[in-house]
């Protein structure tokens, strides 16, 4: 058997939920995604769980129902293996995921975006000054930035995002220009 570690976000209405977990691939894959039209086994009055996407082991679930309607449906996910065990963590607001961290506003439907770095990350770029042909360590940096202002849905998140990468380019002795 192959098993995966997975990093899922659940939202639910304006509540955002992470999950860590480990799981045997096909029971994520298969059992977990529920739609109206097709309930297979799962109860009827669970929440329905619309769309299961996954990069390599991150993995985002969107849902609806509420706070409550995500207990009892980790508590019946819970039931389905022994050796698994889901746990989850609310919040209203934003959910990191991948290099993204994604922000819902309680009076729109349409997430904004914003550039996520992983607070365990050291910052390590090419070095302005190794070895390595110019063109590579500025191009390196280039697409970086690049990264930071495409991840950015607004003025507002596209500037933090520079500033976060102009901050870690500093501190790889890349000059302030």
């Amino acid at each position: 058997k192959q098993w995966y570690q997975r990093r899922v976000a659940i939202t639910a209405g304006f509540a955002i939920i992470y999950v860590y977990l480990t799981v045997e691939k096909p029971l994520l894959e298969q059992d977990f995604t529920y739609s109206e039209a097709e309930p297979g086994d799962r109860p009827s009055n669970l929440m329905p769980v619309y769309c299961w996407n996954r990069y390599v082991d991150d993995c985002i679930t969107i849902g609806e129902g509420t706070e409550n309607d995500v207990s009892q449906l980790f508590k019946y996910v819970n039931t389905l293996n022994p050796k698994i065990q889901f746990t989850y963590e609310a919040n209203p607001k934003q959910i990191d995921f991948l290099d993204l961290t994604i922000h819902l506003q309680e009076n729109s439907d349409k997430p904004q975006f914003e550039l996520f770095i992983k607070p365990t990350s050291l910052g390590i770029f090419l070095n302005y000054n190794s070895g390595h042909p110019r063109s590579t360590i500025m191009n390196s940096a280039r697409n970086e930035l690049l990264r930071a202002v495409r991840n950015g849905s607004t003025d507002e998140f596209k500037q933090r995002g520079v500033n976060k990468i102009k901050d870690m380019l500093l501190s790889n002795d890349f000059t302030p220009s």
